[in-house]
């Protein structure tokens, strides 16, 4: 009949649990794999830059991304912000900073020219531009329709 044999070198005594010096060195083990882990969770995480919300996702979980590629599409909740064409001979007098009106729901609010693109439409001539609601934006809904009134003559753009 063969004897039960005990692990070499546990230190303790038959019937006994781990040695102290045993449970130090695998709690000491077990922090090493946590800390590990949670190094590798780190480049799990997104955070965003910025409050808003998330309008498109790129990728799924379980996901492999390659480096500086889009994940999601965040729209930022602050500072209403709209995109429209700009006719070509509207250009010259309506620049970045030009202020004017947007109507959106029924509502007209006062908006500021952030910026027009370099390059027109091959088209129909006119530039994509992107303006900003100056004030009182909350109670306008995201993706909503407006139109925009400019002090020109003959001037309205959608």
């Amino acid at each position: 009949h063969e004897k039960s044999k005990k692990p070499a070198g546990d230190g303790a005594a038959e019937g006994e649990g781990p040695d102290e010096e045993t449970l130090a060195l695998e709690a000491e083990v077990a922090l090493a794999r946590l800390n590990s882990l949670r190094e590798k969770v780190k480049y799990c995480r997104i955070k965003a830059p910025y409050g808003g919300l998330l309008v498109k996702r790129f990728a799924g979980e379980q996901e492999r991304v390659s480096a500086l590629s889009p994940v999601v599409e965040i729209v930022s909740d602050k500072g209403v912000e709209f995109h429209f064409f700009l006719p070509q001979d509207w250009t010259e007098q309506v620049t970045p900073g030009y202020e004017f009106e947007v109507e959106a729901g029924g509502r007209r609010y006062p908006a500021r020219l952030e910026s027009i693109a370099v390059e027109a439409d091959a088209v129909d001539r006119s530039f994509q531009a992107v303006a900003r609601i100056i004030e009182n934006q909350d109670d306008i809904p995201l993706g909503i329709t407006a139109t925009a009134y400019f002090d020109l003559p003959g001037a309205r753009a959608e």
